[in-house]
């Protein structure tokens, strides 16, 4: 392909174009707000310059806006590159969809990579691609002896181009060599000289594969696969001739860039060796907290986007003026360095960053009008504070949270990690595991360093008896909590949360955040124990065969004593659940009569496209209910999609029809087919799920797991073990507000990016704190987005004035137990977090009262000056 220099006015007359006057399909697909379009027009102005980074806060469309930016690039004549983590592929491919872009996808494998050559004729070589999305993690190499395939490419490529381009003769040895080539592999390095033929020996790709043939060792050392180390200069030369088999892109839109940010790291080798960019390419940074926990990571961002020498000096200025009237507010001296400091700040990134947050959201403006009192914030950050108080926590915790605190200072100089640790760990939840199997294990605890060094025999012999004493007392207490394994159901940390999610359930989705699998575990069979317990006492049918596992018995007989103040019947309860089961099943029987009929009928209404597509997977139910007995039935696929669809349209529809139950059938297959995996496998086989009849079944097989088991989902968690198409599935049914998980619990790193968590949902619980607020900004970010369900119930609010409730708020629950260690954290965080809100909000002195007047007005004064980084550049 011949690389044309893509003009940066062009993509901005295009930007024009696409904004123009509303008579556009890709405008009113986009449907992009006011603040976007400004948002798209400042990019167009400062990639003229430099790279941009886009920072606005979470859940305000940056994706929208830097897709149309893609638009216009592609528009304009020139190629685009996107590099998100793996599991957003679907969201990037959803969102280029509305501009009617449909890019290959997810490039997140050298074998896939090297499957555009594969001569099947299925493939387009990715030098043809005009858009290109690649995983963070494409450039991982596989520790140890490489496979062939994975560095040959660059042997092949420089003999060819020795021979064809030079005119010298093959390299020593190449007979040998090419035998042994894969002919993807020949064919990637024959299309790559093709190309640099047709491009011309000056162009990026012609410097730069002339760079590599001038720097490298002989051929023969580049044609021995023991050479190629992680980090040797083969490496090196293996990435950049990757980048040439990708070609030379224009834009490279970069989603998540405050991810791993050390040099070494996947995603910078990925964005400095293997991406080409253009003689005039330019970079879109995407993150909504390019700086997190210190300012120096601003550097970080800014090189990232292609700034030499980054404004140091006046970041680090302004963070210290910051720090000091925060300090001394009154001090005239630092107010005015504040000043100036502010100004220097805002003048050094303006040109590199654009930042919108929430106070320039429609949604957020229409809150501050009506809500009272005024200033109030849309979200509620409000503490579930757990007290060391003798009317709501029981005596055996209160005498373990004590003895935990005993032990931790006593074994300050005595004893084993574990034990220093429990003071830490058991107020929040987090040591539950590890406490309870101490107390089973009987265990002692043993000295880190030997009396010598410490102190004399007699002294040390003392403290490790004092220590031991409160081990002991921390079992004592701990065996009394709860007969059984009952311990984990009973934390005083695990009964806040539970009371602050079942508040809450009732009427709306609750998203609870979490770290450690132990607690999370805990209050997942506790809520659900909790919920059977209810709808069995109230005679209702509970969608569980029985109890299947010591967890359930456990939770089970926690969860009756706290609801109920005596010991449960097991044997009862399973009858009732065996019961209820079978008229669940009898009913699941009649909602699959005449279930594929209505599929046909309802296909009929939807898009042809959308019929063409599922014809497979339609005839493949079809044939299955053919060929199977009706007592075979009840486990094969079609009762698994009717289950799936039953559950996916509960308190929906008591009979729904044929175009409902079609529509609900693409959205939980779409879910199901989306196999993108959450690490990427630098040399595994890839399963696209868009190529089409062989992904089927591997779809209705993730529907068969995922809605074959026989126990209820009041709630559900997500972990780092959720296969990607589990995940998909529960986002969509947790984004339906009567369908269940009522109660989704997600591992922090799994579930605080990336997922759309918000039509349904406005309560985030932090079941266990965080150091980092950035990580809290994505994390209520899940339900704090653009359509979301507070969004929806402040429009009826308005609607209703004379409704006496008060507006409704965003809820952020942080668990806190006094007393303990989370004190100090949740001190940490607020204190970082307010730190965050300066750089990024220009949120510098806190609210004080309306009669301090000259509070009132130096706030005034101070938050005229902060910096702002809208497009529109209003001061605030």
């Amino acid at each position: 392909m011949k690389q044309v220099m893509v003009s940066w006015d062009d993509v901005a007359t295009q930007a024009e174009v696409l904004l123009g006057d509303g008579g556009s399909d890709v405008e009113r697909r986009l449907a992009l707000i006011e603040g976007q379009r400004e948002s798209l027009r400042a990019l167009c102005a400062r990639l003229r310059s430099n790279g941009v980074i886009l920072a606005d806060e979470v859940g305000m469309g940056k994706t929208r806006i830097a897709v149309a930016l893609a638009q216009c690039v592609i528009a304009a004549g020139g190629r685009v590159v996107v590099v998100a983590p793996p599991g957003l592929d679907e969201q990037w491919r959803r969102e280029f969809a509305l501009v009617g872009q449909q890019p290959p996808a997810l490039l997140r494998s050298y074998r896939q990579f090297l499957q555009a050559w594969d001569g099947a004729g299925t493939e387009r070589p990715w030098l043809q691609e005009k858009l290109v999305l690649v995983s963070h993690s494409f450039n991982r190499w596989a520790p140890g002896k490489l496979p062939h395939y994975r560095w040959s490419l660059l042997p092949a490529t420089l003999a060819r181009y020795r021979k064809e381009i030079l005119g010298k003769r093959w390299p020593n040895g190449y007979g040998e060599f090419e035998r042994g080539l894969m002919d993807c592999v020949s064919r990637a390095a024959g299309a790559l000289i093709e190309n640099l033929s047709i491009v011309g020996s000056a162009s990026p790709s012609g410097l730069l594969l002339q760079d590599i043939h001038e720097e490298l060792p002989a051929w023969s050392e580049t044609a021995n696969g023991e050479n190629h180390a992680a980090r040797s200069a083969l490496r090196h030369a293996v990435d950049q001739v990757t980048g040439l088999g990708l070609g030379a892109f224009d834009l490279v839109i970069i989603d998540e860039a405050h991810k791993s940010r050390n040099e070494e790291s996947l995603l910078s080798t990925l964005l400095d060796d293997v991406l080409m960019r253009s003689s005039s390419a330019r970079c879109l940074a995407m993150s909504a907290t390019p700086v997190e926990l210190d300012a120096s990571q601003w550097e970080q961002s800014l090189r990232r986007i292609g700034v030499a020498k980054p404004p140091v000096d006046a970041i680090k200025k302004y963070v210290a003026s910051v720090d000091d009237l925060r300090r001394a507010p009154l001090n005239e001296g630092h107010e005015q360095a504040y000043l100036a400091a502010a100004a220097a700040y805002r003048n050094a990134l303006d040109p590199y960053l654009l930042r919108r947050d929430k106070r320039e959201d429609p949604t957020v403006q229409q809150f501050s009008k009506h809500a009272t009192p005024a200033g109030q914030d849309y979200r509620e950050v409000r503490p579930i504070k757990v007290r060391m108080d003798p009317s709501t926590m029981s005596e055996p915790w209160m005498r373990a949270v004590c003895a935990a605190e005993a032990l931790s200072f006593t074994s300050t100089r005595v004893l084993d990690n574990r034990a220093k640790r429990h003071r830490l760990t058991v107020g929040n939840g987090h040591g539950i595991s590890g406490l309870i199997d101490a107390v089973k294990e009987e265990t002692p605890l043993q000295p880190d360093v030997s009396s010598s060094v410490l102190d004399d025999a007699a002294a040390f012999s003392k403290r490790k008896a004092r220590a031991e004493w409160w081990h002991r007392a921390m079992q004592r207490a701990v065996r009394e909590a709860a007969p059984g394994n009952g311990a984990p159901y009973t934390h005083p940390a695990l009964l806040a949360a539970v009371d602050a999610v079942e508040s809450v359930a009732a009427n709306e989705k609750v998203l609870v955040f979490g770290h450690y699998r132990a607690p999370m575990n805990a209050l997942q069979h506790l809520l659900n124990a909790r919920a059977m317990l209810r709808a069995l006492d109230e005679g209702k049918v509970w969608p569980q065969s029985g109890l299947h596992s010591d967890d359930d018995r456990a939770a089970l007989q926690v969860a009756h004593r706290q609801l109920f103040q005596r010991e449960v019947d097991l044997e009862a309860i399973e009858q009732k659940l065996q019961a209820g089961y079978r008229e669940l099943e009898n009913s699941r029987q009649r909602f699959r009569t005449g279930l594929l009929r209505k599929l046909k009928v309802g296909f009929t209404s939807l898009d042809p496209l959308l019929g063409a597509r599922f014809a497979v997977p339609l005839q493949m139910l079809e044939d299955e209910r053919q060929s199977r007995s009706g007592a075979s039935s009840v486990v094969g696929a079609l009762a698994v999609v009717a289950r799936a669809l039953a559950d996916h349209l509960e308190g929906e529809a008591e009979d729904p029809t044929p175009v409902q139950l079609a529509t609900a059938f693409v959205e939980l297959m779409q879910a199901a087919a989306n196999l993108d995996p959450l690490t990427d496998d630098a040399d595994g086989e890839v399963d696209d799920g868009s190529r089409g009849e062989n992904t089927w079944s591997a779809t209705l097989e993730r529907l068969r797991q995922d809605y074959s088991h026989q126990q209820g989902g009041f709630a559900r968690q997500l972990n780092g073990d959720t296969a990607p198409g589990t995940r998909r599935l529960l986002q969509l049914a947790f984004n339906r507000a009567n369908a269940n998980p009522r109660v989704l619990i997600a591992q922090s790193q799994v579930g605080r990016e990336g997922l759309n968590l918000h039509l349904a949902c406005r309560t985030v619980v932090l079941l266990h704190l965080e150091w980092n607020p950035a990580v809290v900004e994505q994390q209520i970010g899940r339900v704090d987005r653009m359509g979301s369900l507070w969004q929806q119930l402040l429009e009826r609010a308005i609607e209703c004035p004379e409704d006496p409730v008060p507006m409704p708020r965003i809820q952020v629950r942080p668990v806190v137990f006094e007393g303990t260690y989370d004190e100090r954290q949740w001190r940490v965080l607020q204190y970082r977090w307010q730190t965050l809100r300066s750089q990024l909000h220009g949120e510098i002195l806190p609210e004080c009262d309306a009669a301090d007047v000259i509070g009132v007005q130096l706030r005034n004064r101070v938050a005229e000056a902060a910096p702002c980084f809208s497009p529109a550049q209003s001061r605030r």
